[in-house]
């Protein structure tokens, strides 16, 4: 659900969620 969640965020505002999206999915993993 989370991953689902960080991919909307991701596709809502990709140009200034990006790194931030990217940082979350890279701690998370």
């Amino acid at each position: 659900m989370s991953e689902i969640k960080q991919i909307s965020l991701f596709v809502e505002n990709r140009p200034g969620r990006t790194a931030k999206v990217a940082k979350t999915l890279s701690d998370a993993g």
